[in-house]
């Protein structure tokens, strides 16, 4: 009996060594105005992390996205234990910014999760996407001739039927106006296309969509109008800058004469619908999609030979890259990775450190790494 109750406490302890540790281990990057927030920013990152995590191990939830703001709001009560890896200031807006090692509680959040699917108002919100919580800046982009205003009701249809379809998906969503609200003088050189995306890369979006309507009018004999109107959808990928969807559409409507303006906002509504469920189909397959991942890395401040040496050193290690920009002492590169940026980037600088090539971490938003050649 003493060899048995030996052996049933051995077994008990193997058997519960055995089970799963019923945790997610990820690292996350927040940002906020003072340390407690760009804490609880990089938690938030971290539960998001898990979230995707789950979604790819799960057959439940592997082909679809939930609404997982409720899931979210909740993100400190995942969190097992974490540990500070880095902090400091961003030189760049003076913002704080921390880097965590996370230990979330997995088992919790699976039930949660579950709990969510047996919820029919939750089921509602179940779209075919992952979890990425993405920041899109939609800009309404005055063309020459006979476009319309910013101010103008079809305008602002317009926008409203893209910023709704999007936050539909996920996406959070930022409007021109309230950017220019929020940043004042520092949107008044948004004046095209280039410096739209330097805007948008600076904001650490990682979508830009621009908007743009034009219409014009004839008077028909029987005392009516035809208004004509043309509708353009532009976005680009912030990260990579390409375009991932350019689409134009254009219909016409009659109204009373001295209708015009419901006229053409009825118009723009009309090609606008169909149009902006186009343009949020092909973000959402751009961000959802099989595709190669890209970080992009800019050094400035570095001398053209430090620059042959970078390039000799990517070439040694085999990595696939593309020069973007490069002149003078910058250089803007854009590597196709398999690992995500901030593996890419501890890759870089053991690579650099190892060959001894000086450069300083200036920056880090996103897929894009920043670096300068002002070591000290």
């Amino acid at each position: 009996m003493k060899y048995l109750k030996k052996f049933t406490i051995l077994t008990f302890i193997l058997i519960y060594i055995s089970q799963p540790a019923f945790a997610i281990k990820v690292t996350a990057v927040g940002q906020g105005v003072s340390r407690p927030q760009a804490i609880k920013d990089a938690q938030r990152n971290a539960i998001e992390q898990a979230l995707g995590t789950y979604i790819k191990s799960d057959s439940k939830v592997s082909m679809g996205q939930l609404n997982h703001d409720l899931i979210i709001s909740k993100s400190s009560g995942y969190i097992k234990e974490y540990d500070v890896l880095d902090e400091g200031s961003n030189p760049i807006d003076n913002s704080y910014m921390v880097k965590l090692r996370v230990i979330v509680n997995e088992r919790k959040l699976k039930v949660d999760i579950n709990n969510f699917f047996t919820d029919a108002k939750a089921k509602k919100s179940f779209h075919n996407n992952t979890f990425d919580n993405r920041r899109v800046i939609v800009s309404y982009k005055k063309n020459y001739g006979g476009s319309l205003s910013p101010g103008r009701s079809a305008v602002q249809t317009l926008m409203d039927l893209v910023e709704d379809e999007l936050v539909g998906y996920g996406f959070r969503v930022f409007l021109e106006s309230e950017l220019k609200r929020i940043k004042g003088k520092a949107t008044d050189l948004m004046v095209d296309e280039a410096s739209r995306i330097q805007f948008a890369r600076q904001e650490n979006a990682d979508a830009l969509v621009l908007v743009s309507i034009d219409a014009k009018s004839r008077n028909t004999s029987d005392g009516y109008l035809v208004i004509s109107g043309a509708v353009s959808l532009k976005s680009y990928d912030i990260t990579t800058g390409e375009i991932i969807a350019n689409l134009k559409d254009n219909d016409k409507t009659i109204t009373m004469a001295d209708d015009y303006v419901g006229g053409v906002t009825r118009v723009a509504e009309k090609i606008g619908r169909p149009a902006v469920k186009k343009l949020v189909t092909k973000i959402v397959n751009r961000f959802t999609g099989h595709r190669s991942k890209f970080v992009t890395l800019m050094i400035r401040d570095v001398s053209l030979s430090t620059q042959e040496k970078l390039e000799d050193l990517f070439d040694e290690k085999a990595w696939e890259y593309r020069v973007a920009s490069q002149t003078g002492k910058y250089m803007e590169l854009e590597f196709f990775s398999e690992f995500n940026p901030t593996e890419f980037r501890k890759k870089f600088r053991r690579a650099i450190k190892k060959k001894k090539i000086h450069l300083k971490p200036v920056d880090f938003k996103g897929a894009r790494i920043t670096y300068s050649g002002k070591y000290k």
